[in-house]
C-alpha cells in the first residue's frame, strides 16, 4: 500500500492506495481509521449499491469498483491542484482537488467519462463524500448546523445532535435513517441553503461544505459501518430526478463543492469567505461597492412613475447615494404581471420615456439602474407567440406555468439571443446597473430535448450561467444585482457571477436584524445588499420634514452597515434629523467599505434565531473589529463575549450623538442600553 500526503495551512490527511488499488480518504478526522472510504460517489442505471442502504447514497456502482489509475500535482499562482484519477470497467473519474493559500480546506469536483463502449445512464455524480466525521464520539456530542432559508427568512441555522436528529445506531454497523438537505428547482435556496457544518463538540473540530449549484443540489449525512459519512454535490436520480445518458467517451462534469476545516464556528467561516473570494469573478462594482438607493421598498413598490420619481433622485444624491435604481413596475401597462416579457415601458407611468428619468438619474451624478425578470414570461406577452414551444419549460406534455408565468429555458440559443437584446435595450435606455429578479419557481426541470427533467435543469441553469458570463464580458462595466424573491436563489454559482445579492424582501427592519446577524455565513459581506428604510412609516401623503424616530433610524441604518447599503423609503419627506443620521451612516459605510473586502466573519454569539433578544455580528479586518450589535429585548446591560484581546473600542455609528455606555469587562464587551429596541456598531481594536 502507499499513501498520497496532503499538507496543506495546518491541514493534513492522505488518501490510502490498498494493494488491490482501492483508494479513499483516511486521517481527516480525528479517530476515523485507516479504512479507506470512496471520495466521490459515482452511480449508473444498472448498477449495484451493494450495501443494505436502505435510502442512503452509499456504495454507489462504479465508486465501489472503482481502482487508483493515477495522480497529478503541480502549483497554482494562489495554492496548489492535485487531481486523483480512479476507474472502473465503465467510467474514467477524474477528481480535482483545489487548495488556495491561506485556506484551510479545498474545492473539490468530479468529471465522469464513459470508457464502457457503449451508452451508460449516469444516476449519481457527487462531488465530495467521506467518512469519520464523528471522529470516533458519540452522536450526542457530534452537532450538524442545519441552513433553513426561505422567502423573509433568510440564513437561519439551527445546531441539533445527531442523537436529537435520531442519526443513532442500533446494531453498531449501520441504520437505514439518513439527514437529507437538498433542493430541486430553479430556486435553489428556497428552503435551504446550499451548506452544512458539522462539530465535534469534544475536539472543538469544525467542518463546513458548500455546494455551488444554481438548481438542484443535494447532501446527507448518515452512519456505516459504525461511523458517519457525508456525501454532498448536485442532483441525483433518486432525490432530485436528475440521470444523464453518456456516449462512448463523452465527460460529464459534476458540481463543485467546497470544504473547509477549523477550531471554531468564526474559524470556518471565515475559511469559507477567504474561498468564495477566489471563486467570485471580480467586477468594477466589486472594487467600488456603491451605496445603492431602490424605489422599492415602503416606497413605489411596483409602481414607479416619473413625477413621483424626481424628488426621490433629489433626496438620494443628496444623502450620498451612488446608484439609483428603479425597480419593478416601469415596463408594460397595468397589468404587467401577466404581460411581462415585452419590456416596453409603460406610457402611463412614463408618458416621456424611462431614458428622461434614467438620464436625470445621471445628471445628479448617480448611476442609473432598472429592473427586469428575464427568465420567465406573462400569458400576455408577445413572448409566448414569438418563440417556439421548446424555448419553455415543459414537463408531461405540457408547459410548465408558475405564479402566472411562463419559464424560459436558456439552453436554447432562441432563448439566450433574446434575453441579450433585452439588456441591450436596457443599456440603449442608459441602464449600467440591472437588478435580475425571478419571482417564479421552475419546479424539477423540463422534458424537452433532456433524458430526464432533472437533466433538463441542470443544462438550463448552466446555460443561465454561462450567458451571464457573456452578458458580464460584453458590458464589463455592468453591475449584475442576484435576486429572487430577496434570496431564494442565494448560492455561489450564481454568486461566482453577479455583483451583488439581494438578501431578502422582508419589510420589517427588526426582523431583518436577525438576517443580518447570519447573512456572512451565507453571502460575502461585500456583495450582501441589506434594505434601510427608516421611514417605512411614511406614505406620499405624508407632510414633508415628517419626524422619524431616531433609534429606528439608527438601527435600520446599523442592518444595513453589516453588508452592502442598500437605502429605500420615503428618505425625501423625512426631517432634517433623520436625514442626518443617514448621511452619517452613509459616510461611515464609505469610509469602512474596503474593509468588508478583507475582512472575515465574526459572530460573538453564534447564529442568531428569532426568538433571541441580543444579537451580534461583524467583520474583522487585522486588528481590527467592526462589530453590530443589536438589543430587541429591552434588556439594560449586555456583554458581547469575545473571543480575543481588546485594546480599545468606540462607538463609531453614531459617533457623537445618542451615545450609549461601553466598557471592556472580563467576559467581553459591556453595553448598557437604555430603550426595548436599539442597535449600535462598535469599532474594536484588538491585540
Amino acid at each position: 500500500m502507499k499513501y498520497i500526503k496532503v499538507e496543506h495551512n495546518g491541514l493534513k490527511f492522505s488518501f490510502k492506495i490498498e494493494k488491490d488499488r482501492t483508494i479513499g480518504i483516511v486521517g481527516l478526522f480525528a479517530g476515523d481509521g485507516e479504512i479507506p472510504f470512496p471520495f466521490h460517489q459515482v452511480h449508473i442505471a444498472g448498477g449495484d449499491r451493494n450495501a443494505h442502504h436502505g435510502a442512503k447514497l452509499i456504495g454507489a456502482s462504479e465508486s465501489a469498483a472503482a481502482k487508483y489509475v493515477s495522480h497529478r500535482e503541480g502549483k497554482t499562482c494562489d495554492g496548489y491542484v492535485l487531481e486523483i484519477v480512479t476507474a472502473s470497467e465503465k467510467v474514467e473519474i477524474d477528481t480535482e482537488f483545489r487548495f488556495f493559500d491561506g485556506v484551510s480546506g479545498f474545492r473539490v469536483r468530479n468529471r465522469v467519462k464513459n470508457i464502457a463502449g457503449g451508452e451508460i445512464c449516469l444516476e449519481e455524480v457527487n462531488a465530495f463524500s467521506c467518512l469519520g466525521i464523528d471522529g470516533g464520539r458519540p452522536t450526542n456530542e457530534i452537532f450538524a448546523y442545519l441552513p433553513a432559508s426561505s422567502w423573509y427568512v433568510e440564513a437561519q441555522w439551527k445546531r441539533e445532535s445527531l442523537y436529537d436528529l435520531r442519526l443513532s445506531n442500533g446494531n453498531g454497523v449501520t441504520s437505514m435513517r439518513r439527514l437529507n438537505v437538498g433542493n430541486s428547482g430553479t430556486w435553489s435556496t428556497k428552503e435551504f441553503l446550499p451548506m452544512g457544518i458539522v462539530e465535534n463538540s469534544h475536539t472543538s473540530d469544525f467542518m463546513l461544505w458548500q455546494i455551488e449549484s444554481n438548481t438542484a443540489w443535494h447532501y446527507e449525512i448518515g452512519d456505516h459501518g459504525g461511523k458517519y459519512y457525508l456525501n454532498a454535490g448536485g442532483p441525483n436520480y433518486q432525490d432530485n430526478g436528475w440521470a444523464k445518458k453518456l456516449c462512448p467517451g463523452e465527460v460529464f462534469e459534476a458540481v463543485p463543492c467546497s470544504v473547509v476545516f477549523g477550531k471554531s464556528l468564526n474559524a470556518v467561516l471565515a475559511q469559507i469567505t477567504r474561498i468564495r473570494r477566489r471563486i467570485h469573478l471580480i467586477s468594477s462594482d466589486f472594487k467600488s461597492m456603491p451605496v445603492v438607493f431602490n424605489s422599492y421598498m415602503h416606497l413605489l413598490w411596483d409602481y414607479p412613475e416619473e413625477n413621483k420619481l424626481k424628488p426621490i433622485i433629489d433626496s438620494a444624491a443628496e444623502l450620498g447615494c451612488e446608484v439609483f435604481c428603479i425597480d419593478a413596475g416601469w415596463h408594460d401597462e397595468e397589468d404587467w404581471w401577466l404581460a411581462l416579457g415585452d419590456w416596453e415601458e409603460s406610457k402611463t407611468r412614463f408618458p416621456s420615456g424611462v431614458k428622461k428619468t434614467v438620464d436625470y438619474i445621471k445628471s445628479k451624478g448617480m448611476r442609473a439602474g432598472l429592473w427586469v425578470e428575464i427568465e420567465d414570461v406573462g400569458p400576455k406577452s408577445h413572448i409566448m407567440s414569438q418563440l417556439p414551444e421548446e424555448c419553455f419549460f415543459r414537463r408531461n406534455g405540457a408547459l410548465v406555468r408558475d405564479h402566472n408565468r411562463y419559464i424560459l429555458d436558456f439552453s436554447h440559443p432562441l432563448v439566450r439571443e433574446r434575453s441579450e437584446r433585452v439588456i441591450d435595450r436596457m443599456i440603449s435606455l442608459g441602464a449600467d446597473y440591472i437588478k435580475m429578479d425571478y419571482n417564479v419557481e421552475g419546479g424539477n426541470g423540463t422534458e424537452t430535448g433532456a433524458f430526464t427533467c432533472g437533466e433538463g435543469l441542470m443544462r438550463h441553469g448552466r446555460a443561465f450561467l454561462n450567458w451571464l458570463l457573456d452578458i458580464r464580458k460584453k458590458y464589463p462595466q455592468l453591475i449584475l444585482e442576484n435576486c429572487a424573491s430577496g434570496g431564494c436563489r442565494m448560492d455561489y454559482a450564481m454568486l461566482s457571477v453577479c455583483s451583488l445579492q439581494s438578501s431578502s424582501d422582508q419589510t420589517d427592519y427588526l426582523k431583518f436584524s436577525h438576517l443580518c446577524a447570519n447573512l456572512s455565513s451565507a453571502v460575502l459581506p461585500e456583495q450582501c445588499g441589506v434594505w434601510c428604510y427608516p421611514c417605512a412609516e411614511l406614505t406620499e401623503d405624508s407632510p414633508a420634514g415628517s419626524v422619524v424616530d431616531a433609534e429606528r433610524t439608527v438601527f435600520n441604518v446599523v442592518n444595513a452597515l453589516t453588508g452592502r447599503f442598500y437605502l429605500s423609503g420615503c428618505m425625501h419627506l423625512a426631517d432634517m434629523h433623520t436625514r442626518a443620521l443617514v448621511c452619517e451612516g452613509i459616510e461611515y459605510y464609505k469610509r469602512t467599505r474596503d474593509m468588508k473586502k478583507i475582512g472575515v466573519p465574526v459572530m460573538p454569539f453564534g447564529f442568531s434565531g428569532f426568538a433571541d433578544k441580543v444579537l451580534a455580528s461583524g467583520f474583522r479586518a487585522g486588528n481590527k473589529l467592526y462589530l453590530a450589535v443589536w438589543n430587541k429585548g429591552g434588556v439594560q446591560k449586555v456583554t458581547v463575549p469575545m473571543d480575543c484581546c481588546v485594546l480599545h473600542v468606540r462607538q463609531a455609528y453614531p459617533a457623537e450623538k445618542m451615545i450609549l455606555p461601553v466598557q471592556i469587562g472580563e467576559k467581553g464587551l459591556e453595553i448598557s442600553f437604555n430603550g426595548d429596541a436599539q442597535a449600535r456598531f462598535y469599532e474594536i481594536d484588538l491585540f
